[in-house]
């Protein structure tokens, strides 16, 4: 069951339709006042409403529980697994193996490793690709920062301009720059 993004962009404050598909509804084990069905929608438990899902910024639907102001949004997907299989095993990921965000049936979905569910996205050609300008470190790269900041790093009073420079030139954040220089990332090189 596919879902049209652009009926969850809309902002509209009018009434929707909530198109109920039959199927199985179990109780959502830590929300026992709502209720999830193995095809992807949730409801309240007590008056039976769908609750309408939106699309987050990477194309999962989300959908908010709670009372009184104290909602949380949670990915549908995790909601049915969990609630018609078992809950998240240690290490474990949620995967849409067709590799539609929005196909929450429980027959789409497993518990599966980070690198299996990286497999599925880039045999479903879902994987997210590397966007012009941004650049991938590697090894060589973070040690030429590493000794370019050192090398600059001499005069008095300009370490703010240089790290200024080199984020400028390896086309990354200031504060990447830092956490290179300072071992706190790529401890290992």
């Amino acid at each position: 069951m596919s879902v049209d993004k652009e009926v969850y962009k809309t902002q509209s404050r009018q009434p929707t339709l909530s198109l109920v598909v039959t199927g199985e509804w179990r109780v959502i084990p830590d929300h026992p006042e709502y209720e999830v069905s193995n095809l992807g929608q949730v409801r309240n438990a007590q008056s039976k409403r769908v609750l309408r899902p939106f699309l987050n910024e990477r194309g999962y639907l989300k959908v908010k529980l709670g009372f009184s102001g104290n909602n949380e949004a949670f990915f549908i997907h995790r909601l049915v697994l969990s609630t018609f299989g078992e809950p998240c095993p240690e290490g474990l990921e949620c995967g849409h193996l067709n590799g539609v965000r929005t196909d929450n049936r429980l027959d789409n979905l497993a518990w599966v490793t980070r690198e299996e569910n990286a497999a599925h996205k880039v045999l479903h050609g879902t994987a997210r690709r590397d966007k012009p300008g941004v650049v991938k470190l590697n090894p060589e790269i973070v040690r030429s920062i590493r000794s370019r900041y050192r090398k600059l790093d001499r005069p008095i009073g300009r370490t703010s301009d240089n790290k200024k420079e080199l984020a400028k030139e390896y086309g990354l954040h200031v504060s990447s720059i830092v956490q290179i220089v300072k071992r706190k990332t790529w401890k290992d090189v």
